[in-house]
C-alpha cells in the first residue's frame, strides 16, 4: 500500500469523519451496554448464546476496526494502484 500523505479531498474526510463518529458511538454504546446497539438480531443473538460480555466485546472490535479505517482514510493510505483524485 502506497500512502499519499494526509487526506486531501472533501470526500476522505467526510468518509473518515463518518467512520469514525460512527465508531465512537458503537464503542459508547457497548460500554454504557445501551439497549439501542444490543437490539441488533445478530448482536442480540450472540448476547443470549454466549452472554453480554462476548457482545460487548465484539462490538469493540467492530469499534476498533472502523477507528484503523477512519485513521488510514483519513491519513491518504490507499492501495499502489489506485490514482489519486485530482
Amino acid at each position: 500500500m502506497a500512502g499519499s500523505g494526509m487526506a486531501s479531498s472533501g470526500s476522505e474526510w467526510l468518509v473518515g469523519g463518518v467512520a469514525m463518529g460512527l465508531a465512537c458511538w458503537i464503542g459508547a454504546c457497548a460500554v454504557m451496554r445501551s439497549e439501542r446497539l444490543f437490539r441488533l438480531r445478530s448482536v442480540d443473538r450472540l448476547r443470549q448464546h454466549f452472554g453480554d460480555r462476548v457482545a460487548t466485546i465484539l462490538l469493540l472490535l467492530v469499534a476498533a476496526c472502523l477507528v484503523a479505517l477512519a485513521a488510514m482514510i483519513l491519513a491518504g493510505v490507499r492501495p499502489g494502484y489506485a490514482i489519486p483524485a485530482k
